[in-house]
Parts: C-alpha cells; sequence; structure tokens
C-alpha cells in the first residue's frame, strides 16, 4: 500500500501483522522465530510506509516551491534491519532543476546509510570499544553487516557537531535563554504525609516537606469572550522538588537564568515565610518581593469574619493591583475597632508595598 496525500488531510499510515493457523510452526521455538520475523516484516513495511507519508506532508507544505517528479529508493539500515526507503524526487519551480527530498531530510546525519537512531546506537557502541568491535556489535544486533568505517564516520561527525556546541558554550541539556521585559516567579511550600504502608500505632505519622517553583513572564486570556476570567501563562517553567529549601531557591534561580537570562524587571509572588523570605534575599536580592493574591485574599477573609460586603470593598482595589486605595479601605474599615486584634495581625505586604510588621 503507497501513501497518498489529498488537498486537505494526511491519511493515517496503517499496516497489519498477521499469521494464519495453517502457517504456524509445529513447536515453540520455530513459532518464537516466526513471530519476531513476521513482527520485523510489518514493522519495515510501515516503517517505508511512514516515511514516504512524511515527505508527502513536507512536499504539500512547500507546494509552491516544488513539483512531484516521481519516485526513488535508497538503502538504509534501520533499527529494523536493512530496508530499501522511498525517496520523492522533486522539480524546483523557480529554476526547474531536480532535487532528492533526502538531501533536505537527511542533512544533519552523517551518512545517508544509517538511520539516524542507528546512528546513535553506533555512537555509543564506540565509546566502550573500537570500531571494529563495536562495528561487529552493532551488526549483531541488526542481524546485518555493518562496517567499521560507518562507526568512524559517525564519531568523527557527531564529535564534530559536538566540539562546536561546545565552543559557542552551548550544548543539548542547556536552554537558550531568550529575553523577557517581565519574569514573575511563584514560590510556595507546603507538607505531605508521608505514606507507609503496615505502620503500627506506636510508630508516629511523619511528614516532608514540598517545594513548587513557577515562572513565567506574563499572562493572556484563553477565551475572547466577554466576561471570561481563564488565563494561561506565557512560556511557563516550573520545578517541583521534595530537597532541602536553600538546594531549590539555587536551581530555580538557575531556571531563570537559563531560559529568561537577566530581565528588565522581576517580581517574586510568594507568602510570608521566613524560609521563603531567606531563599528570597539569598537568590533573588534585586527581585521586587510580593504577597500573592491568595494569601492576601484569606487574610482579608479572617479579618472581616464573614462580612461578605465588607470583603468585596476591601478586595476590590487588590484585584486592580491599588495600592493606596487598599489601605485607604484598611483605614476606612469599621472591622479595625470590633476586631482589633485581627486588624492588627500581620499581613506581611500589600500589592506594591515592602513587607512590614503593623
Amino acid at each position: 500500500m503507497s501513501p497518498s496525500i489529498g488537498n486537505e488531510t494526511t491519511p493515517a499510515v496503517c499496516v497489519v501483522c498477521s499469521l494464519s493457523l495453517r502457517q504456524l510452526a509445529p513447536d515453540f521455538k520455530s513459532l518464537e522465530e516466526q513471530i519476531v520475523e513476521t513482527v520485523q516484516h510489518s514493522a519495515r513495511e510501515f516503517y517505508a510506509q511512514a516515511i514516504a507519508a512524511f515527505q508527502e506532508r513536507w512536499l504539500q507544505e512547500r507546494r509552491t516551491e516544488f513539483n512531484a517528479e516521481r519516485w526513488r529508493f535508497i538503502n538504509q539500515i534501520t533499527p529494523f534491519g536493512p530496508l530499501q526507503l522511498p525517496v520523492r524526487v522533486v522539480r524546483s519551480r523557480r529554476d526547474g532543476r531536480y532535487h532528492s527530498s533526502s538531501k533536505v531530510l537527511l542533512a544533519p546525519k552523517a551518512t545517508r546509510l544509517l538511520s539516524p537512531a542507528i546512528e546513535k546506537q553506533a555512537v555509543e557502541a564506540a565509546t566502550g570499544c573500537n570500531y571494529r568491535p563495536a562495528a561487529a556489535e552493532l551488526g549483531r544486533w541488526l542481524r546485518t553487516t555493518a562496517s567499521a568505517w560507518l562507526i568512524w564516520r559517525c564519531v568523527q561527525f557527531h564529535g564534530a557537531k559536538l566540539c562546536e556546541q561546545l565552543d559557542r558554550q552551548w550544548w543539548p541539556d542547556q536552554a537558550a535563554p531568550r529575553p523577557a521585559a517581565v519574569v514573575v516567579t511563584e514560590m510556595d511550600s507546603t507538607y505531605l504525609k508521608r505514606q507507609q504502608k503496615g505502620r503500627s500505632q506506636e510508630v508516629p505519622v511523619s511528614y516532608f516537606a514540598m517545594h513548587l517553583g513557577l515562572q513565567y513572564t506574563g499572562r493572556k486570556r484563553r477565551y475572547s469572550r466577554r466576561g471570561s476570567t481563564a488565563v494561561t501563562l506565557e512560556r511557563k517553567r516550573w520545578i517541583l522538588s521534595a530537597q532541602s529549601l536553600p538546594l531549590f531557591g539555587r536551581r530555580l534561580a538557575w531556571q531563570r537564568l537559563r531560559h529568561y537570562g537577566k530581565a528588565r524587571h522581576e517580581v517574586i509572588l510568594s507568602d510570608g515565610d521566613e524560609a521563603l523570605e531567606r531563599v528570597r534575599e539569598t537568590e533573588f536580592p534585586q527581585t521586587l518581593w510580593l504577597l500573592d493574591r491568595w494569601h492576601i485574599a484569606r487574610a482579608a477573609g479572617d479579618f472581616v469574619a464573614g462580612d461578605q460586603w465588607e470583603y468585596r470593598r476591601i478586595m476590590t482595589p487588590i484585584w486592580k493591583a491599588q495600592s493606596e486605595a487598599v489601605l485607604e479601605a484598611l483605614r476606612t474599615s469599621p472591622l479595625q475597632y470590633s476586631r482589633g486584634e485581627a486588624f492588627h495581625t500581620p499581613l506581611w505586604l500589600y500589592p506594591g508595598q515592602p513587607r512590614r510588621h503593623r
């Protein structure tokens, strides 16, 4: 079955693997070999059809640049053994030259004879032994003959790329920082109950701390309909750790430098926990620290003690991030006399205000 592509959609690639009862081997060992060979044959067929469908989609996306001419085949060693891969020959509409899609799709490879997964296996095999033993080991795994020259070629090609990346101070595990005008960091800690199976009644219940850090560059509305308050965070990164708080803070700071660099404005949102304050002072010394709205709403709810009208009056300027209006709403609240103890309880922060105990 050869894949075809329509004007809008790409059909699914499907391969059926089946065995007839009349074709079953007489013993279990032969049956196992028969099953493996049947599955390998179906995998090779699926691999070829998927590669062909991928090229058709690539050509469909560039139909204004190329015209499809014909199919040709190249030999390649895949994870399922040697295979003849279909390759599309196209013609450029700009200059009329003929091109092979394999030169474009297989450009970042050491050789066209090995698939990307086999090249990775070849490099890994060469790290433990010389080229000839590595080629023999790879050939046994693929059930075909692999040349030591192919192993050498893969090591030289990918080694040169790695050296170039190291010279530019870049490697695959390091993300290139994209500058941002504002970086918001939210961090919080909680205690979780440790699960202990078969725990006797004499053993006390134990807990462990869990720390969560969230970083993003802004918020945008998820839906455009009027009245919707759902938002999505832009360029969101998060980290979850059960290790010590200083180590968590150091990794959170590394994450910010790794993905955002040094931003023009940086904001920390957290509660008034003293341990988190020390993390902020150590790892984010130049960052504006604000109490997040969830803790403000919780403190305001404790203060009003169920008075919904007073709660909305205090929270309205908080939702609008109007610091002076928040302070004025607190100063004019009639509950400061009837609930003086709750009024003078430390709220730690107001939006835009430094931390202080009142």
